[in-house]
Formats: C-alpha cells, sequence, structure tokens
C-alpha cells in the first residue's frame, strides 16, 4: 500500500492493468451472450434422440463453409473408418461408433419375390452431427 502512495509511476501500472483486466472482463462477457444462442442450439441438437439422412447432413455442412456432399460425405466417412467399406453391410456404421452415440441405424425390410431383403440406413446423431463438423472444420482448416 506503502508503494502505490509513494510512487506513482507504480500506481498508475497497477491502476491500467486492473482497467485492461475490467474491459477484458466485459469483452468476455459480451462474447458470452453473443455465443449464447449457439451453445444453446448444440446442446439442444447433441441431446436429441433423431437421427438425419447423411445427405441431409452434408446440406448442414454447407452452412458451416463445408462443402463436401452427400457422396464424398460418405467416402470420407467410409475412409476413415466410421462406416464399413463393402461386403452386404456397406456403410453401416462401425460399433465403437454406435456405441458412442455417433450414429443411429434404420433397417427397412424390403419383401422381394425370391427373399426379404433388410436394407440398413445411417443416420448421424446430434452428438454425431456436432463430432463430425468439428473434425472436418479441423481438416478443412476453418475455425472451429
Amino acid at each position: 500500500m506503502d508503494e502505490l502512495l509513494n510512487n506513482p509511476d507504480f500506481a498508475i501500472k497497477v491502476f491500467q492493468q486492473l482497467k485492461e483486466e475490467r474491459e477484458a472482463k466485459v469483452r468476455l462477457q459480451q462474447q458470452i451472450e453473443q455465443d449464447k444462442p449457439y451453445t444453446n442450439f448444440g446442446k439442444a441438437i447433441a441431446n436429441t434422440d433423431d437421427g438425419i439422412l447423411i445427405g441431409d447432413f452434408a446440406k448442414l455442412l454447407k452452412n458451416s463453409g463445408i462443402v463436401i456432399g452427400q457422396n464424398r460425405l460418405f467416402d470420407w466417412l467410409r475412409d476413415n473408418g466410421y462406416l464399413i467399406k463393402d461386403g452386404r453391410r456397406r456403410n453401416a456404421p462401425m460399433q465403437r461408433y454406435l456405441e458412442m452415440g455417433l450414429f443411429q441405424v434404420k433397417e427397412t425390410s424390403i419383401h422381394g419375390p425370391n427373399e426379404d431383403i433388410i436394407r440398413i440406413t445411417p443416420l448421424i446423431t446430434g452428438k454425431g452431427q456436432l463430432y463430425f463438423t468439428e473434425k472436418l472444420k479441423k481438416q478443412y482448416g476453418l475455425r472451429v
């Protein structure tokens, strides 16, 4: 306390730092308020139980600046090990990513003349949408 009173340069420095810290706090509060709709939206998506088709997700990615399209997104998911690459279960999610909650599977039974076929359609959950958006943003060098 004595140094503040006896050394005006030190007092000015301390008060300048206090002013800068208060201004930084105000800027952070403003950023929090500005980001609040996005964080609430992200929380809502992450906690939803409904999945969306991969083609629909590709359209949503375009809003984030990632222009990949449905076919290239399927390729990317297969090439990076999220979906099975070939065989009868092609494009089915790998088990560990189902367990992580990134995908859901919709099964449709198709009754043919000789046999019944079960068609598997992968759906990306809300949690998966956030996960893959962040992964793709990093890969494309976009702000995360």
